[in-house]
């Protein structure tokens, strides 16, 4: 199964109003521990807190869902958006796992292609996903002071 993660929150922090737009109409699955609601036709996913710590996802035009539990995970998969509401460990692990692969991936690919005399993409794959960010941070330094 092919998952692209779209949005991972892991319960901490603040979360600014984000909005996911599907490239089409698309059907949307809400999955907790027990139960799965679908939706289909949406074209955009809206999250955000509202009223203090609970979080609030709008789907599309009319559809706004408030689950108890913070820590989500937003994937598309096999065509499908799949809402995760993460109720252990075990998933939230899971969920990690797939967002850092993720963000490792868009820098391997973000490094090669600006600085590619430097680092090869076997050198690349070597590299912690820690490493990579510390190399994109010294490329942003290294822009900023031009």
């Amino acid at each position: 199964m092919s998952n692209n993660n779209l949005f991972f929150y892991k319960g901490e922090g603040k979360i600014e109003s984000q909005q996911l737009a599907l490239s089409s109409e698309r059907t949307v699955i809400i999955r907790d521990a027990c139960s799965e609601l679908v939706i289909d036709g949406i074209r955009n996913i809206e999250i955000s807190h509202k009223f203090g710590n609970r979080l609030r996802l709008k789907i599309g035009p009319k559809i706004s869902f408030y689950p108890l539990n913070k820590k989500i995970a937003i994937n598309d998969t096999e065509g499908s958006i799949i809402i995760t509401i993460i109720d252990t460990e075990e998933q939230l692990r899971e969920f990690e796992t797939i967002a850092d692969e993720q963000t490792a991936k868009a820098l391997k690919d973000y490094i090669h292609e600006n600085v590619p005399n430097l680092y090869t993409k076997e050198s690349l794959n070597q590299k912690n996903l820690n490493e990579l960010r510390e190399i994109k941070e010294n490329m942003d330094d290294l822009a900023n002071s031009y």
